[in-house]
């Protein structure tokens, strides 16, 4: 099955917004009051996209940090979208950074 038309009604102006609208009422493993607080739970966040993803807005990286309140994105050079599948390592590598900022010193 071609991709272009299981994506079609995702890739008009409009619908990035919209799905983020959509998580007013919860999403899997969250309920709306859970992710409303994510920013204020103190728990390390990370935002991880491939350079070349073409799923979302350009923009879309950083307004995720930014929702979420994690630092700067990550931003994966030549990864497309699921950089978690076609770049694993370097998905690895930016967990790591994160759990090495917030781990106690010893």
């Amino acid at each position: 099955i071609p991709a272009e038309p299981l994506f079609r009604s995702v890739m008009v102006p409009g619908a990035e917004e919209a799905l983020w609208s959509m998580t007013g009422h919860g999403i899997v493993g969250l309920s709306p009051a859970e992710l409303s607080g994510l920013r204020g739970t103190g728990i390390p966040t990370s935002v991880v996209f491939g350079a070349q993803d073409g799923s979302f807005a350009h923009d879309s990286p950083a307004e995720t940090a930014r929702r979420v309140g994690a630092g700067p994105p990550t931003i994966i050079p030549n990864a497309r979208h699921l950089t978690m599948i076609s770049d694993p390592d370097q998905v690895a590598a930016a967990v790591e950074s994160l759990a090495a900022r917030v781990r106690p010193a010893p």
